[in-house]
């Protein structure tokens, strides 16, 4: 079922890839990041810290827009730190955003770009621990029970990029709102997720 689901999102990311390749390519690159996650659904959830990264293609449709794939292996989940209980939940995910970019002031050494556009993501891991306390001893761990095997999002954000040797220096900066729950069970637990990344596109 997990190779299903990876192939799934890997097949997807190449479909787009060549359903856009009437525009001009206009950039290829890498990038990478944090993740500042937590969830709804669930009380006083504190923002966990994870990796983001991975590659992108971008297709010029015209001077100002253009589309960009991107295939990126994202850390999320959630904190819970309270007197009488800790939670530490941790998910990965396989994540395709398709993003629409608007692209700013392109006479300018340091160029604004805004974008918008869903995110398909596939799980990858998902576990849990908790305590009574965060110094004391575990009380229960392992997998989440219920755990949906594919997470739906909205990603909106920006980034600036500027001029670095022979590419492109950029600096992204994204919210993911999920809209679907990453567990069947109790309802209501949606993927929150703030990303910061660096990247380089040639």
């Amino acid at each position: 079922m997990k190779e299903k689901g990876l192939c799934t999102v890997i097949l997807l990311f190449l479909f787009f890839s060549n359903a856009i390749q009437a525009g001009q390519i206009s950039g290829k690159g890498l990038k990478a990041g944090i993740n500042l996650a937590k969830s709804s659904g669930v009380v006083n959830p504190k923002f966990k810290t994870g990796f983001v990264g991975g590659g992108f293609l971008r297709y010029k449709l015209s001077k100002a827009f253009s589309i960009q794939p991107e295939l990126l292996f994202s850390m999320k989940g959630y904190n819970v730190d309270e007197d009488f209980l800790t939670v530490d939940a941790r998910f990965s995910y396989l994540e395709l955003p398709v993003l629409a970019k608007l692209t700013l002031l392109n006479h300018v050494p340091l160029k604004p770009e805004f974008y918008v556009g869903p995110a398909l993501g596939y799980n990858l891991t998902n576990e849990f621990e908790s305590r009574f306390s965060s110094n004391g001893p575990v009380v229960a761990s392992g997998d989440i029970t219920g755990f949906n095997d594919f997470d739906l999002g909205l990603v909106f954000g920006g980034n600036f990029s500027f001029e670095l040797g022979s590419g492109q220096m950029l600096l992204d900066f994204r919210f993911n709102l999920g809209l679907r729950d990453w567990e069947s069970q109790l309802g209501g637990s949606k993927n929150r997720a703030i990303s910061i990344m660096a990247g380089y596109s040639l």
